[in-house]
């Protein structure tokens, strides 16, 4: 008889191994790592007394107080009756959302596969966490839509029908072909009209990378210099901003610091509570937002056979895992949802498309 009942097994590889490493790639999350750093530097606009408050929050509101610097009105001299200036104040609401994601695990059905248990939930958590992620960045980008400073608020000639670059599209400045070159330039001119100086972010979708490394190359050796502009701005470059219409690259350009996010938990995680029926709640320590994240955990019997293609599975241990961030995004002119600051002030989240024509 021949041998072939005692052939030998398939030669099986370890893992992990590197095969799945680019099917397995993370997103950039730009939007999402920026208002990180804005949240976490001096100059910005969250506080540490603010990330404190937030922390202790849940169920509450919370009220962030707000002054505009209310110019008088100026005369050329001292006079016995002085005309009054009245000053406008206002609360700031921080506006939470809660992204979650869950998975099961089975933990026979690992110990009859070649993926062990604690590599089946590293990867599952990777999944889950930086789908979190993609909300966070993509919620991110709503919110710097909605403050994007109004044409009106402009004070530079350049913007406004029949100027330089026409009105604005969407609270947009539309680029043309033609005026890419030295667009970056008119920028910082554009800023300093309203008072918004040093130096800025710009945050742009994948294509403005190309443009303007096209615009940086060329120097002083080509007919037209515009590698000037390269120190312009500090640029990075994400997938989630929204590309305005017709329109090749958008990109926004912002004050450091002038957006940001905070986090809290709820009471049961942060007590790390749990009832009578196995639900625990906790939280874990995430090194990409630098906070503690929601947990919850709980466990069954269930019939798991159609996982491990074991007919014995049929009463199993099942786990189930669940994540939560609970987090705010602030902007400069979040107080204001009717549009313009109290005083008018020119709004500083900008934006612009590289139009396609």
């Amino acid at each position: 008889m021949a041998m072939t009942a005692t052939v030998l097994d398939n030669i099986k590889v370890n893992y992990p191994n590197l095969l799945d490493q680019f099917d397995n790639r993370k997103a950039d999350h730009g939007l999402l790592r920026k208002a990180i750093m804005n949240s976490n530097m001096a100059g910005g606009i969250i506080s540490a007394d603010l990330k404190e408050k937030a922390q202790n929050s849940y169920g509450r509101t919370i009220d962030i107080p707000t002054i505009s610097q209310t110019p008088g009105t100026l005369g050329s001299a001292l006079a016995c009756t002085a005309t009054d200036t009245v000053s406008v104040s206002a609360f700031v609401n921080v506006t939470w959302v809660t992204v979650s994601a869950s998975w099961f695990m089975e933990p026979a059905k690992n110990d009859q596969n070649e993926i062990s248990y604690l590599q089946e939930f590293a990867s599952q958590y990777s999944a889950q966490i930086n789908a979190i992620y993609n909300s966070m960045d993509s919620s991110i980008d709503t919110a710097l839509i909605a403050a994007l400073c109004v044409e009106a608020q402009y004070g530079n000639t350049m913007i406004g029908a029949g100027n330089k670059y026409g009105a604005l599209l969407a609270n947009r400045i539309d680029v043309s072909l033609a005026q890419r070159e030295l667009f970056l330039n008119d920028m910082t001119s554009i800023n300093k009209s309203d008072d918004i100086y040093g130096r800025q972010d710009l945050i742009g979708s994948t294509n403005a990378e190309s443009i303007l490394r096209n615009t940086y190359a060329q120097g002083q050796a080509n007919d037209t210099n515009t590698g000037f502009q390269a120190g312009l701005f500090d640029a990075m470059f994400t997938n989630n901003v929204t590309v305005g219409a017709a329109s090749d690259a958008t990109c926004y350009v912002v004050p450091k610091g002038s957006f940001g996010l905070v986090t809290r938990n709820s009471p049961d995680c942060r007590a790390g509570r749990s009832t009578t029926d196995g639900k625990m709640y906790g939280m874990t320590y995430d090194p990409v937002l630098g906070a503690n994240i929601d947990t919850l955990y709980s466990s069954s019997c269930q019939d798991i056979n159609a996982k491990t293609g074991n007919a014995l599975d049929v009463a199993a241990v099942q786990e189930q895992h669940q994540i939560a961030v609970n987090f705010g995004i602030l902007t400069p002119s979040s107080a204001f949802a009717a549009g313009p600051p109290i005083i008018g002030a020119p709004g500083v989240i900008r934006a612009f498309n590289f139009q396609t024509a």
